[in-house]
């Protein structure tokens, strides 16, 4: 704001004098008059919630080739993940399949011994499926017991070109049908207690489980390391 230089004028007998008359500045201006320089333009205001800029001012973004820098790296670490991961889900599932099947047998041989009568797991390895039978001793024959159960998608029973038996076993063998006493001990057919029997599965990639009986008629789970079979 500017103070104009002192007046006077008069009327009739009357005289004025040092009437200042005030001329109004825009903040702009004062601004150039005390600072010698132009006001610096304004990046931006904000109205609310969006930005405005003055003209002639852009932002930056991604551009195409660093976009397409990012993508490449991506499919990279997709392509190394995704093998790792369908291995570790196979694995879980071969797992799972060879506990289930534990259980079974667990049951089937509690069913036989609460019932003082034979209990018989047999194996479909065509199917790929398995089920418990108990004796029924008024009709002298096995009568399926529960639903038929199915091993997973991808596994099946067998152990492949493996040449080392997991358990008791000497010799690899697949056991198709596992008896239980009225006792609760796995035997033949002809009653005589075994420690040889044994339920080998794979997931057709290179991996293997393995079920045994022990003579003792303890249940075990075994899985192959590539070299030896482990406890699991």
């Amino acid at each position: 704001m500017r103070v104009s230089p002192w007046l006077e004028f008069s009327r009739g007998n009357t005289t004025w004098s040092q009437v200042p008359t005030v001329e109004r500045r825009s903040s702009s201006a004062m601004y150039a008059q005390t600072r010698g320089a132009k006001k610096p333009p304004d990046s931006g205001r904000v109205l609310g919630s969006t930005v405005v800029h003055r003209r002639g001012e852009t932002e930056r973004g991604f551009s195409m080739p660093e976009l397409m820098v990012v993508a490449g790296v991506l499919m990279v670490l997709l392509s190394v993940a995704l093998p790792a991961a369908q291995n570790i889900i196979r694995g879980y599932r071969l797992t799972a399949d060879a506990r289930s099947i534990t259980g079974q047998l667990s049951l089937a041989r509690i069913r036989g011994a609460s019932g003082f009568t034979r209990t018989q797991f047999g194996l479909d390895t065509t199917a790929n499926t398995y089920q418990m039978a108990v004796w029924n001793k008024t009709f002298g024959s096995y009568q399926a017991e529960g639903g038929v159960q199915n091993l997973s998608a991808g596994d099946q029973f067998g152990y492949g070109t493996l040449a080392a038996p997991a358990g008791g076993q000497t010799t690899i063998a697949q056991t198709p049908q596992i008896i239980f006493n009225s006792r609760g001990f796995s035997v033949d057919g002809a009653g005589n207690p075994i420690g040889t029997a044994a339920i080998y599965i794979t997931d057709g990639q290179g991996s293997y489980c393995a079920i045994t009986v022990s003579l003792a008629a303890q249940v075990q789970v075994w899985k192959y390391s590539g070299t030896a079979w482990v406890l699991i």
